[in-house]
């Protein structure tokens, strides 16, 4: 991917896909995204946090290189963040990064002077092979049941379709993109500059590559991979 990052369908896996092969790094993915946004290391000291989690966690320094036991013991985070960080332990250990690992914490957020019931996501990152963490309110997030399904089924989708999407060339992705945004073979044409039939044929080996037989299959892979940007 490349170019400003795009926040619709966005994963741990679209994240992780991101750092690795996008040429993005943790700052720029960490500035987008509107939630708490995290690396933990396999020592459980959180090296990183993004700027939405120095806002909501009311932490006043940014100088700092991890977030240690110390400054946990320090601050209201107390036992939620700790129960959370133990609980990810064992999981560390698994070499899969496709597992993604959900949960529930009630997190105290003292820019708002309140405890907050909020959805945790984990996996361990291919890029950078320590746990990279997502965490949102649940007041945040709407249609609760239908956002967490729709995030499963995307992951799922993400994984069982990777391999064919890692077939696409560059300008073929940059179709689908097109595509996801309206534009019928005229428009695409004129867009990039080339003709017409180009264009037939460059959509033909994308439907042939996917195994899709319609345009709601492959705006599903402009969703899960993230291509509407």
């Amino acid at each position: 991917m490349q170019g400003k990052l795009a926040l619709p369908g966005i994963n741990l896996h679209v994240i992780d896909h991101w750092l690795q092969e996008g040429g993005h790094g943790i700052y720029e993915v960490g500035e987008v995204l509107p939630c708490i946004f995290c690396i933990i290391k396999s020592d459980l000291t959180l090296e990183y946090l993004n700027p939405v989690g120095f806002e909501w966690l009311n932490i006043q320094s940014k100088s700092f290189l991890y977030i240690n036991e110390s400054w946990l013991s320090r601050s209201n985070q107390n036992t939620a963040l700790k129960e959370f960080l133990a609980q990810l332990k064992p999981y560390l250990t698994k070499s899969d990064p496709e597992d993604v690992y959900h949960d529930l914490q009630r997190v105290w957020f003292p820019s708002e002077s309140e405890h907050k019931l909020c959805l945790i996501s984990a996996k361990k990152s291919v890029a950078l092979g320590e746990m990279i963490v997502m965490m949102q309110p649940l007041s945040d997030i709407h249609y609760l049941r239908q956002k967490i399904g729709r995030l499963a089924d995307e992951e799922a989708f993400y994984l069982s379709n990777y391999n064919k999407f890692k077939q696409l060339t560059s300008r073929e992705i940059e179709i689908i993109s097109l595509l996801s945004k309206g534009m019928n073979n005229p428009q695409i044409s004129k867009e990039l500059s080339i003709s017409r039939k180009t264009v037939e044929q460059h959509r033909k080996n994308i439907n042939k590559k996917l195994h899709t037989n319609s345009f709601v299959e492959l705006i599903k892979y402009a969703q899960v991979f993230d291509l509407q940007d």
